[in-house]
């Protein structure tokens, strides 16, 4: 091992983690949870997936309504992730809670004040140690009008948050270091 370097356990040290609230309808009501795990899985097509531990409320309701939302908030919503992380839909009534709207599919609810959603459909399932793992197709994505730029969500608009799970901090984005083309050029290497 390196000089500079100590051993410092093996544990999940990805970060930042980018947040989102996952949400589906759980015996007729909105149910969200504050997220941390959750992936891209497939460009063409749009493919996520999220993993949950089995023993949330809102496990029944992805697997039931074959459906699930991921919602992205900014900082502006930070007591509602404090609230989120802690309801499940056992501690606060998640309908009151926020604002609603349902998409296309009219089975998954999603969160207004939310800069970004998208409204996926179940593809998988698959059962991992405590954990349920959730594969989505993106049906539809709905972003708020003051955060497109080019028919895309502009990231200094979004102020997407990050969590470190190991201190239990959120993050807000920085400044952008540079941009892919740019790169590509200095370096004579094309990925796409």
């Amino acid at each position: 091992m390196s000089d500079n370097k100590i051993d410092i356990s093996p544990k999940n040290f990805l970060y930042p983690l980018p947040l989102a609230f996952v949400s589906a309808n759980v015996i007729g009501r909105a149910n969200f949870m504050v997220l941390t795990c959750f992936s891209v899985m497939s460009y063409n097509p749009d493919v996520v997936s999220v993993v949950l531990d089995r023993s949330l409320n809102i496990n029944d309701g992805i697997r039931t309504n074959k459906s699930f939302g991921l919602n992205f908030p900014d900082e502006k919503l930070l007591r509602k992730l404090d609230l989120g992380s802690l309801s499940n839909g056992q501690i606060i009534d998640d309908n009151s809670f926020v604002s609603l709207f349902y998409g296309a599919y009219k089975k998954t609810p999603m969160m207004s004040d939310c800069a970004v959603n998208l409204e996926c459909s179940l593809s998988q399932t698959m059962e991992y140690s405590n954990d349920n793992l959730f594969i989505g197709k993106i049906e539809k994505a709905y972003a708020s009008a003051s955060c497109v730029r080019a028919k895309k969500p502009d990231l200094e608009s979004v102020q997407p948050l990050t969590l470190y799970m190991h201190d239990g901090r959120y993050w807000k984005l920085g400044r952008c270091l540079g941009q892919l083309p740019d790169m590509e050029k200095e370096f004579g290497i094309k990925r796409f």
